[in-house]
């Protein structure tokens, strides 16, 4: 694999957000090498001596932390970058996401898809032959979401005959073929956290680590949503934020 994209969701206890994050990487084995010396250096492994997944929810140790603050610095000195997009829940309209007609559970499958679709097709620029990997999937079990991708991105180009994406797959990002997903996780992690602040010490520091060492001013919808696309791409080249807006 060459140039991989992994996706991810994440929404907090009190149901106030909805998130989707996406880690592109356009030198894949790269970073995956750089994941795996993070996790050697460390022993991170159980008991049995199997790799550990470094997760911002389980991170509640100081080993627990300094794996992932390391797998945020190897994220930095990597050519891959962060982009997410925030759903703020009271204001989504399922009924703008299908029929009168049609179950709930379609209407919020179709919007899932649908952001998860703009979140990629604005950050993929004029890539072919992607990869797109997702965690497991959690909010929309069976509704097809990887062949609805595949029918978004996996048409191929006219010119010369490529698709943006050739392949997609529902993965396990705890295996070790995948652990470069957790990176994504942490990341995804970090931002629910810096809009809803954890009371666990360990989570706090690693939010504020991040967001000192990515030069984050701030997670919130006002500071973000000022900035234009190019004042994104000069000021955070590496780490943005798209908070949806209803009509938009």
């Amino acid at each position: 694999m060459s140039y991989v994209i992994y996706f991810d969701e994440s929404y907090d206890n009190t149901k106030l957000y909805f998130l989707q994050g996406a880690l592109f990487c356009p030198h894949s084995r790269a970073i995956h090498k750089a994941v795996k010396e993070v996790k050697d250096n460390y022993n991170y492994v159980d008991p049995n001596g199997k790799s550990l997944e470094a997760k911002y929810n389980d991170c509640v140790s100081k080993w627990d932390f300094r794996v992932c603050r390391d797998l945020i610095d190897r994220f930095i000195d990597s050519t891959a970058w962060f982009r997410c997009v925030v759903i703020d829940i009271d204001l989504i309209d399922y009924e703008k996401f299908g029929k009168p007609s049609e179950s709930d559970k379609i209407k919020k499958a179709r919007m899932y898809k649908k952001f998860a679709e703009l979140l990629i097709r604005n950050n993929i620029g004029n890539v072919r032959n992607a990869v797109l990997l997702t965690d497991m999937m959690t909010r929309t079990p069976g509704d097809q979401f990887i062949e609805k991708m595949m029918e978004v991105f996996g048409i191929p180009n006219p010119v010369d005959g490529r698709p943006v994406i050739k392949h997609t797959a529902e993965t396990d990002f705890s295996l070790e073929q995948y652990h470069t997903g957790q990176v994504c996780d942490i990341l995804l992690g970090c931002t629910l956290g810096g809009l809803v602040p954890p009371k666990m010490k360990t989570k706090l520091a690693l939010i504020n680590y991040m967001k000192n060492s990515l030069r984050i001013p701030s997670f919130e919808r006002d500071y973000w949503i000022k900035l234009t696309r190019h004042q994104k791409k000069i000021l955070h080249p590496k780490y943005q934020i798209w908070f949806w807006t209803p009509g938009k």
